[in-house]
């Protein structure tokens, strides 16, 4: 597990492992590969 303060934790669900980035109030969430995931997930990453 990654540690430092910039982590907050991992998750891993029925097979896809994300990286979530926030910058403000924008969520964006990443595949291992880099590839930009955020439009797959359209609930879990709208504007809060």
């Amino acid at each position: 597990m990654p540690t430092g303060p910039d982590w907050i934790h991992e998750i891993k669900y029925d097979g896809y492992r994300l990286r979530v980035e926030r910058s403000g109030k924008t969520v964006r969430l990443f595949a291992r590969n880099g590839r930009d995931w955020t439009r797959r997930f359209p609930g879990s990453s709208r504007q809060r």
